[in-house]
Formats: C-alpha cells, sequence, structure tokens
C-alpha cells in the first residue's frame, strides 16, 4: 500500500485555536498519518479540519482513516507525521486514497484520569517522548475489530492538558510499549508510574 501524500509535508507552527482537542486546531486543514516505515504502508490516516469545511467534511471534527491490511498486533513501531492539506475535498481524498474512513469524531474530547480499559479484538499501546515535555512520554493505544478495522484511538498524556500537543510534530517515533516480561502491554503504568490522563476517539 502506498504511502505516497498529496499535500506537502510542514511543521505546525501556528498555536492551537481551541485547547479541548487531540490534535491542536489551526488555521488550515492539518493531515496526520501513522507511517509504520513498511511496506504496509500507513496504518491511519487522520484529517483535522478545525474551523474549516468540505463538500464531505464538516468544521471541527476529525476523520480517521484505517489500513485493514494491517494487523496492529503484529507492529512494533511507527512515526507520527503531520503536515497541512488545501482546503478542497479533492486533497482530503487524495489523501485518504485507498484507506477507508472508520472514525469520525468531534475535535472536543474529554480528558479523564486513569487508564482506559480497550475492547478491541486487536489492540497495541504504543509510546513517544512527549514533544511538550521531553522527561515526559505520550502515548496510543489503537483498536481494531476481528478485520483489522479501526475501531478507536486512545490518547495518554501526563496532564490534563487538553490537545495532545501544543504544536504538533512534524514527525514523532513510537514503539510498542512492554512490561517488565517484555510482552507488549496495554497499562501506560509500564511506561512509568505518572500519574495518566486518556482521551478517545470515538465515532459519531
Amino acid at each position: 500500500m502506498s504511502n505516497a501524500h498529496t499535500a506537502t509535508d510542514a511543521n505546525q507552527s501556528h498555536p492551537a485555536l481551541d485547547k479541548n482537542e487531540q490534535f491542536p486546531g489551526n488555521t488550515h486543514v492539518t493531515k496526520a498519518y501513522f507511517d509504520s516505515n513498511s511496506s504496509v504502508g500507513d496504518l491511519v490516516r487522520i484529517v483535522i479540519m478545525s474551523a474549516n469545511e468540505t463538500t464531505n467534511c464538516v468544521a471541527n471534527h476529525e476523520y480517521h482513516y484505517g489500513n485493514t491490511d494491517a494487523d496492529i498486533t503484529s507492529i512494533t513501531s511507527f512515526t507520527l507525521r503531520t503536515g497541512t492539506l488545501d482546503t478542497s475535498q479533492t486533497a482530503i481524498d487524495a489523501f485518504a486514497g485507498s484507506l477507508p474512513l472508520h472514525l469520525q469524531t468531534a475535535q472536543a474530547p474529554s480528558w479523564s484520569r486513569g487508564a482506559y480499559t480497550p475492547t478491541g479484538a486487536h489492540n497495541r499501546l504504543f509510546k513517544a517522548v512527549d514533544p511538550d515535555d521531553s522527561t515526559r512520554m505520550i502515548a496510543v493505544l489503537i483498536e481494531q475489530s476481528a478485520h483489522n478495522v479501526l475501531t478507536r484511538i486512545t490518547w495518554y498524556k501526563t496532564q490534563d492538558a487538553g490537545a495532545i500537543f501544543a504544536t504538533a510534530p512534524t514527525a514523532l517515533a513510537f514503539e510498542v510499549v512492554k512490561n517488565e516480561s517484555g510482552v507488549p502491554s496495554l497499562d501506560p503504568n509500564d511506561i512509568a508510574g505518572w500519574t495518566w490522563y486518556h482521551t478517545t476517539s470515538i465515532a459519531l
């Protein structure tokens, strides 16, 4: 599956307009994708609309396109990459490519203290250095159905900060979380014993 994208990747240099979303809001349409760095292609492609609208996408929503060719339990690492998209349905469709739309969620999730218990048939928790504080980590839990349909994305942060990032990074490396026995873990406390907060993307 191709990793090609039609829009030029760019560092998200604009400040967030609303601190109550997962990805920071912006004046333009933002793209984010989980690059598996392998032949399986992108695991997930996300379109963040902020205040923009197109023919099929409404303002202040995120659209998640999942790769059903990828079983998330076989993935040990990926790179989150972000950039901008033209505000047109043509640009969004080109970015989504062959990946089907699996989730549509509002850009206003609530954060809860503690760990979340996944219900997907396939689940993996990944960690990365927090771009807002290099002494801390963030995490993302990806859930799929038995047929690799993306069912939920849950973000973890060590503070109730609103957006997962103050500014979306151009590239950020994630690796699978393991417990002390070296087995993949879904518990953020296996990253470190900080106080964790989570927010989930639930389909509307």
